[in-house]
């Protein structure tokens, strides 16, 4: 519907709406912030991608599942507040928002796909608790790690690192990595440099 309006700024989602369909507002750039009304049950898969401009976007409750590439390439959305009704984060939700900072995954999140985070640079605090299962979302395929350095000294991989037998041995037998796929009692939060 706005595919490419790199000239949007604002808008008002009417409450009648109640899906965000696929790639609705893929390209458009200059997008700076929208609020989501509580009628919005679903937002597709890369409905946001490449909202570069995107500062300030609000889920309402009625949203279960961050699809895969929801908001891949917001690269100026510095936070946003999961609601608790989140049970999924698809792959690559928020691959490329690199101004991200913090993100606290809700209790109720099973499953985080693979490449969430990706090129999130500038992520210093990610809060997952201990019932997200399935933390890479593929089958085993990659691993979130860790620097648990005060001093990023360890120099582990910050986003994922290939899985391999040597790779998982490597990471046991280093204390100054972590490895986000480890099941911790009451969940955690992981700095990063």
């Amino acid at each position: 519907a706005f595919f490419g309006c790199s000239s949007l700024k604002r808008i008002t989602i009417p409450p009648s709406v109640t899906s965000i369909k696929p790639g609705t507002f893929i390209g458009c750039s200059s997008l700076v912030a929208i609020d989501i009304p509580k009628s919005v049950e679903a937002i597709g898969n890369n409905a946001f991608h490449g909202c570069s401009s995107l500062e300030r976007i609000t889920i309402p409750p009625s949203v279960t599942t961050i699809d895969y590439g929801t908001f891949y390439g917001c690269s100026s959305l510095p936070t946003i507040r999961l609601p608790s009704s989140i049970t999924r984060i698809g792959k690559s939700a928020f691959q490329g928002c690199s101004s991200l900072s913090a993100i606290r995954i809700p209790e109720n999140v099973t499953l985080i796909g693979e490449n969430a985070f990706d090129g999130c640079k500038a992520l210093l605090a990610l809060s997952v608790p201990s019932s997200s299962k399935n933390l890479d979302g593929g089958d085993d395929d990659n691993l979130l790690v860790a620097d648990t350095t005060a001093d990023m000294s360890g120099n582990c991989d910050q986003y994922a690192v290939p899985y391999s037998a040597s790779v998982v041995a490597g990471l046991i037998a280093d204390d100054n990595c972590f490895n986000f796929n480890e099941t911790i009692p009451g969940g955690f939060t992981p700095r990063f440099g």
